[in-house]
């Protein structure tokens, strides 16, 4: 009898165990994030749409569509997301607001589809920035805090050797302060929306300076701006996207803001020992100059980054140009110290351990691949058979391919 007892006291233990684990699983599932897709056809000026809580809302138009189609509370037209380009449909940008009612004017007779999502907060302040040291990497808020509680991006990411920083706005969120939101919103509307790997920028800078970390480069070997984004019209190839949360053009971004677009951008070309000043051929050697800091719309026909950024370039980049160089009269540039590389060639392969820094080419001039690209824990590249040009720190060697 005692053993039965015992055994009767067990099941319901074990019973109110799982009973609490469901009941973390649905709360968990609860607050998680929620992205719903949702057809209309209106057949008047306005729309009424009552729908779950969401925390932002995108629209979808399809071609032809009709022009000046508003939202009730905000005093303009809704303004196309330049980053999205399809045949089929035009898309907004990314409207950040908690409701769960939604009201469209001007809409008649326009097939559209609104993608509502929901994500939940996280509950950290967003921390304050660091500006002491200019030369050095600034503070930044890294993925895996603004990220927290959301899904993981793609694995696997690309490497891209950095030549020029775009400088991108949002074209949203003026006025909305919390500005972890705003980005754990975009990085939501990028992935699942949009159906990109990730983040497209590679920073996020807020109206009062604090910098986000954007496309995470998990265990891609090289620095954070080394990560291929999603940004620049396609040919994000050798660039890393900075993205000002904010439409800038009418307002102008706070000097917090572009301080620390300057120091992002300073720490970036003195690591790399880049001139602001210049340019280079993009996306290819055969292709037109493009500025080593350039607006989105140098790339393709948008706005961005509105013209309050875009006309101060000029400045922008003598300023930056300043820092960088006192930083090398602060710093001094490393000197490249003379180092053995490792490689192995054998039968049209060629070995490089991970850890060494190197660029190859072949004799056209053309970059085939250099360290971090491909990711992997050792590098082997099957080449066509002829000689290479093999550049690491310290040297260069002419490499005969069997």
């Amino acid at each position: 009898m005692k053993e039965i007892g015992l055994s009767k006291e067990w099941m319901k233990s074990s019973i109110r165990l799982v009973l609490l684990i469901l009941f973390c699983v649905i709360i968990q599932r609860s607050h998680a994030q929620k992205v719903w897709f949702k057809d209309y056809s209106p057949t008047n000026n306005h729309l009424h749409i009552e729908t779950n809580q969401f925390t932002a809302f995108t629209i979808r138009v399809i071609k032809p569509f009709a022009q000046g189609i508003r939202v009730q509370g905000i005093n303009a037209d809704i303004v196309w997301d330049e980053h999205v380009i399809n045949e089929d449909y035009s898309q907004t940008i990314l409207y950040v607001k908690t409701d769960s009612v939604l009201e469209l004017i001007n809409c008649k007779g326009v097939q559209l589809q609104v993608i509502f999502q929901h994500v939940p907060e996280v509950p950290s302040k967003n921390p304050k920035v660091d500006r002491r040291n200019m030369c050095s990497q600034p503070v930044m808020v890294h993925p895996s805090q603004w990220r927290q509680g959301l899904a993981d991006p793609a694995p696997n990411p690309l490497g891209t050797q950095l030549r020029h920083c775009i400088v991108h706005h949002s074209a949203g969120g003026n006025g909305n302060t919390n500005y972890t939101t705003l980005v754990r919103n975009y990085y939501v509307q990028h992935t699942q929306v949009n159906g990109w790997d990730d983040i497209g920028y590679n920073f996020l800078i807020a109206f009062d300076g604090t910098v986000f970390i954007g496309r995470d480069k998990q265990n891609l070997n090289g620095p954070q701006y080394n990560v291929k984004g999603a940004h620049f019209c396609g040919k994000n190839d050798g660039t890393a996207g900075i993205g000002l949360i904010g439409n800038f053009n009418d307002i102008k971004p706070s000097d917090t803001m572009l301080n620390s677009l300057k120091k992002v951008i300073a720490w970036i070309f003195f690591q790399e020992e880049r001139s602001a000043l210049d340019s280079t051929q993009h996306p290819s050697p055969t292709d037109p100059y493009l500025d080593h800091i350039a607006g989105h719309r140098q790339g393709c026909a948008t706005a961005c980054p509105g013209d309050s950024v875009f006309m101060t370039l000029d400045s922008i980049r003598a300023q930056i140009e300043v820092l960088r160089k006192e930083c090398i009269r602060l710093v001094g540039v490393k000197k490249k110290q003379p180092s053995t590389l490792k490689f192995i060639v054998t039968a049209g392969q060629l070995f490089i351990p991970k850890e060494q820094n190197w660029q190859l080419y072949n004799l056209v001039g053309e970059r085939v691949a250099f360290s971090g690209y491909p990711k992997s824990y050792d590098t082997r590249l099957n080449l066509k058979t002829g000689i290479y040009v093999l550049r690491y720190d310290g040297g260069s060697k002419k490499l005969l391919i069997p």
